[in-house]
């Protein structure tokens, strides 16, 4: 595994770090408006490109981490359970829509921060400064939180455009006062300040390598909080979503495969990648067309009637998504966590 992971590093690392470079350069070089006609873009990117796709590998999750071979027994049980979840939550949207958001946003925290909590353990091995759920909190709250206490007349026009889709007149008033703002804000402040201070903390620094690791850790905070501190935060968050989640998210499962591990650790990263596109492809195809056709509603039905109806359509069909993956992921982090890191090496096929 460690060959592995070393291919993978700068996979990993110098991407996510360059898109969230370039997004702060639109931000300081090109007009506001320029960069408001670009940012929705990103998404539409991510449907093929990192975004949805890093999703659509759930199905071969469970028999990767156990080391056995995909069997059409296993495939029909897993999609069973996780189409059902995703029709659950799809009647959430229907019975209150401001509720199917308001978790959209919680489990999106949650789950960004935890994809960034498997990465640090990957590939910052020496750094053990501070609790993965704080880790999830802080991590997760610079792409999903900072955005909506920092622009809340974008996250209000995102929220209700969303929610009407299930009926306008449903749609709750989302603009947020000034005072849960700042709230949210000295929130954010007081979980950030204990991460950095559990990092360098004197106890921890005689552990090897942890020196690096603990300032790696630190300046990728600096640069996320930073980001959507200033940035567009669509364009922001639709790059974060492609180059920085979808991305590592996709290391791990890279990791979890035995094929596609040796591949890594042969140093043919892209032949593992293109084998990893290709086992995605049917789930894929699955959710674009899912997507179209909520989209074929929404024009029909008149719950979308703007030119960002299908970037609403594209969030409320996330939402779905994000449910049972989130929960698939948590079982993973539970199983690496008290077994083995991988799933048992030479019974996979």
């Amino acid at each position: 595994m460690r060959v592995a992971s070393t291919s993978l590093r700068s996979w990993m690392t110098w991407p996510a770090w360059g898109a969230m470079g370039i997004v702060l350069l639109a931000t300081v070089l090109l007009p506001a408006q320029t960069v408001s006609k670009i940012a929705p873009y990103p998404f539409l990117l991510s449907l093929v490109f990192l975004g949805l796709p890093h999703g659509a590998w759930d199905h071969r999750v469970f028999a990767a981490a156990h080391g056995t071979a995909v069997s059409w027994r296993h495939l029909t049980a897993v999609c069973a359970v996780y189409g059902s979840l995703v029709v659950l939550y799809g009647a959430l949207w229907f019975a209150a829509p401001a509720l199917a958001f308001v978790l959209f946003i919680l489990q999106s925290w949650l789950h960004w921060g935890q994809g960034d909590a498997a990465y640090l353990r990957l590939w910052l091995p020496g750094r053990s400064g501070t609790p993965a759920w704080l880790t999830w909190l802080v991590r997760g709250g610079a792409p999903i939180l900072l955005p909506i206490f920092r622009f809340p007349e974008e996250f209000a026009r995102i929220a209700a455009g969303v929610s009407g889709l299930f009926g306008p007149q449903r749609a709750a008033n989302w603009l947020l006062p000034p005072w849960v703002c700042s709230a949210g804000m000295l929130l954010l402040a007081v979980l950030v300040g204990p991460y950095v201070i559990l990092l360098f903390r004197p106890v921890a620094r005689n552990n090897p390598g942890y020196r690096a690791a603990a300032w790696e850790d630190a300046a990728e905070i600096a640069l996320l909080y930073a980001v959507f501190c200033v940035a567009n935060p669509v364009l922001a968050v639709g790059i974060y979503f492609c180059c920085w989640h979808g991305l590592r998210h996709i290391g791990r499962l890279l990791l979890l495969d035995e094929t596609n591990r040796m591949l890594c650790a042969g140093g043919r990263v892209a032949t593992a990648g293109a084998r990893f596109a290709w086992q995605c492809l049917p789930i894929l195809v699955a959710a674009l067309a899912l997507l179209g056709c909520v989209y074929e509603w929404a024009i029909r039905t008149g719950g979308g009637d703007g030119s960002d109806t299908g970037l609403f359509v594209y969030l409320a069909l996330i939402a779905c998504l994000t449910f049972p993956h989130f929960l698939l992921v948590c079982w993973l982090d539970e199983r690496q966590r008290r077994d083995l890191p991988l799933g048992r090496p030479g019974r996979q096929r």
